[in-house]
C-alpha cells in the first residue's frame, strides 16, 4: 500500500510539475502576445497621427487651390470687362472715323 501511495504521490507531483510548466509557458506566450498587441497599438497610433497630418495638409492645399481658383475667376472677369471695354472703344473709334470721313 505504501508503495502505491508513493507512486500516486510521485505521479501527482509529476502532474503538478507539468501543469506548472504549462502555466509558465502560457504566461510567456501571453507576455509575447501582449508585446505584439502593444506594438500594433503604437503602430496604429502612429498611422492615425500620420493620416491626420496628411488630411490637414490636404485641407490646406484645397484651401490654397480654392483661393487660387477664385483669383483665376477674378482675372477672367477682369479680362472679360477689358475685352468689353475694348469693343466699346473700337465702336467709338469707328464712329469717330465715320464722323471724320463725313466731315472731310
Amino acid at each position: 500500500m505504501e508503495n502505491e501511495a508513493g507512486k500516486a504521490y510521485d505521479e501527482a507531483w509529476k502532474a503538478y510539475d507539468e501543469a506548472w510548466d504549462a502555466y509558465d509557458e502560457a504566461g510567456k506566450a501571453y507576455d509575447e502576445a501582449w508585446k505584439a498587441y502593444d506594438k500594433a497599438g503604437k503602430a496604429y497610433d502612429e498611422v492615425t497621427k500620420a493620416y491626420v497630418e496628411v488630411w490637414k495638409a490636404y485641407v490646406e492645399a484645397w484651401k490654397a487651390y480654392f483661393e487660387a481658383r477664385k483669383a483665376y475667376v477674378e482675372v477672367g472677369k477682369a479680362c472679360d470687362e477689358a475685352g468689353r471695354a475694348y469693343i466699346e472703344a473700337e465702336k467709338a473709334y469707328i464712329e469717330v472715323g465715320k464722323a471724320c470721313d463725313e466731315a472731310g
